[in-house]
């Protein structure tokens, strides 16, 4: 875009008047550009005017509907000195919003059925029975024995324990929650830690935690914000590894679809096993790190962390990503079947992309990053040369 049109997209950023697009493409710019120059070398544009308020913007914490970039406690210079990502995906925005039309390269109803994700769950009880968890309104699941369940609108569930029934250890059993592809949801469990799952996720907890350790066990991908306790391990199990913290916040992705196992460790420390036994740990992670499991053996290394939650903010997000892996994410997310009319070539994508867009303005920027042709057909993703 030339000088003119970057102005005019800074004022009307300033005044909330920008499109869901437009914001994302000059948030995106920001964060890899804006400190170092402005389109077309104007020194004397007046970025300073809406600095504060991309900033604020970007640091508010947002909640599932209001998808966010980056969490408060990084630095956002930091963070955008480390990610050296050309934002190809919010550049396609602009394209698609502006430059290109819509028919162009992708084939579909002008209004799919295809919707993002949204909250929705499946909560399995003790007693084998089914509470369905979804966006409507705030109730009360259960009250008894010290024990309170409240599904709040939000797309949270809240356990609340009793200080006493947190000492005896009743109530007693185990329950469930499980999304489908298409679905999230939060849960607060009985001792405080916060998980978040994502879609086609699982998590098995007890109602209670007692004895000297509080473990929980996961299929799929989670997000979890453990609350301290230094007399109890948090144990997360995996099929194929188990991960012990007494308290921190980490990310989990355990598909039973993918090949590898990824840890990636936001805040505090986490040790690692290759199986579910967590007092032989392999590997201790620091930081900023993300331990990738293949078969039996351990790859440490540093990451940029926003990737791999930004699922649970709100974004896909790509770093020199596989073509074929950004499909799998945005095929459990949507809800499609992906099939493919001949072998992808070694494609990688960059860039960021809202999880809260409709499926075809996301596949038209995905058109633009790769000059692959995509069609729906129903709930069917084809993909072409």
């Amino acid at each position: 875009m030339d000088e003119k049109e970057f102005k005019d997209l800074l004022d009307r950023y300033s005044k909330n008047a920008c499109s869901e697009h437009e914001e994302a493409l000059l948030e995106s710019w920001y964060l890899q550009e804006g400190r170092k120059r402005t389109p077309g070398g104007a020194a004397d544009t007046d970025f300073a005017g809406v600095e504060q308020e991309i900033w604020h913007k970007l640091s508010v914490q947002a909640g599932w509907h209001k998808p966010q970039v980056i969490k408060p406690r990084f630095s956002i210079l930091r963070w955008a000195a480390a990610a050296s990502i050309v934002f190809t995906l919010a550049l396609g925005y602009y394209l698609y919003n502006g430059r290109l039309s819509h028919k162009e390269g992708i084939v579909g109803r002008e209004q799919s059925e295809v919707l993002p994700g949204s909250n929705k769950a499946t909560l399995y009880l003790a007693d084998g029975s089914a509470v369905v968890l979804d966006e409507g309104g705030s109730e009360e699941l259960l009250a008894q024995a010290g024990l309170r369940i409240s599904k709040l609108e939000s797309g949270e569930l809240l356990y609340t324990v009793s200080s006493a029934e947190q000492q005896t250890g009743s109530p007693t059993g185990f329950h469930s929650i499980k999304t489908p592809r298409g679905g999230q949801y939060q849960v607060v469990l009985a001792d405080g830690t916060r998980v978040w799952l994502n879609a086609a996720s699982s998590i098995r907890y007890p109602v209670v935690f007692t004895g000297d350790t509080r473990e929980v066990e996961l299929e799929g991908e989670a997000y979890f914000d453990v609350e301290k306790d230094p007399s109890r391990r948090f144990i997360v199990r995996t099929a194929k590894q188990a991960v012990a913290v007494l308290g921190t916040e980490f990310n989990v992705n355990a598909y039973a679809d993918a090949p590898t196992v990824k840890t990636t460790l936001i805040e505090g420390s986490v040790a690692l096993s290759s199986s579910k036994d967590a007092s032989q740990p392999a590997v201790t992670l620091k930081p900023g790190q993300q331990a990738t499991l293949s078969g039996q053996t351990f790859v440490v290394a540093a990451v940029d962390v926003e990737e791999s939650i930004a699922w649970k903010n709100g974004y896909f997000f790509f770093e020199k990503e596989k073509l074929a892996t950004a499909l799998q994410k945005i095929s459990r997310w949507y809800d499609i079947d992906v099939v493919y009319e001949e072998r992808l070539p070694a494609l990688e994508i960059n860039g960021s992309v809202s999880r809260f867009d409709d499926v075809e303005k996301v596949l038209e920027v995905l058109r633009v990053a790769t000059g692959k042709r995509f069609e729906l057909e129903g709930r069917r993703l084809i993909v072409g040369k």
